[in-house]
């Protein structure tokens, strides 16, 4: 296939920020660069595999496929992440928060899920809007990168000496203050058709 060799993006936000260190933002940088490498190492890899010998149980063209999206996912996951850092902070305004309050009894019972679920998870927790159920909901992708299709807000829980960059991911105010917007349809792992919204501006677990 005509791959594209990937090359990792540049981010404002890879600096010290207000109560994140500027080492935490390079250890996690680093980590996004891993993603990137393994990405373009599985394509190539993925030229030259036995296809006739692909099985379900076990084969190497399955093996290259789930870390492919593994990889994908983790790599495009951190792109919003680090996208999303650098606000003012604060409440939402405008369209994301009359969804929010509209599906959710209040803002800051959405935000008090929105941080348990983060500590519940095993990977990322996104805010997504579920086109069959017509509202928002909180994805908690565990050991699923979920694809790499873009979130709404993002939070990364895994690494405990980043978890103020976590925190801070809660406060950005790109979204819903009268910015442009884009969004993405595509299909959760239920079936569901769900829309990612995502800033213009614009994380899985990390590679260790």
């Amino acid at each position: 296939m005509a791959w594209k060799d990937l090359t990792p993006k540049t981010f404002a936000s890879i600096r010290e920020l207000n109560g994140i260190s500027a080492r935490t933002q390079e250890e996690h940088y680093e980590l996004y660069k891993g993603y990137v490498g393994k990405v373009n190492e599985i394509q190539k890899k993925l030229d030259a595999v036995d296809r006739t010998t692909a099985n379900q149980i076990f084969s190497d063209l399955r093996s290259l496929r789930v870390d492919y999206s593994f990889a994908l996912g983790g790599m495009k996951n951190h792109e919003i992440f680090f996208g999303h850092l650098g606000g003012k902070g604060g409440t939402p305004t405008g369209r994301l928060k009359e969804l929010i309050e509209r599906d959710f009894p209040s803002f800051e019972a959405w935000l008090g899920d929105f941080k348990a679920s983060g500590l519940a998870a095993r990977g990322w927790v996104w805010l997504a809007y579920d086109h069959d159920m017509a509202r928002l909901t909180t994805a908690v992708g565990d050991a699923d990168p979920g694809d790499g299709r873009v979130r709404a807000r993002v939070l990364d829980r895994l690494r405990p000496r980043a978890r103020q960059v976590h925190r801070r991911v809660l406060q950005q105010p790109g979204l819903g203050r009268g910015g442009r917007e884009s969004r993405t349809r595509a299909r959760h792992a239920a079936g569901n058709e769900v829309t990612f919204i995502h800033s213009p501006r614009a994380a899985r677990p990390h590679a260790s």
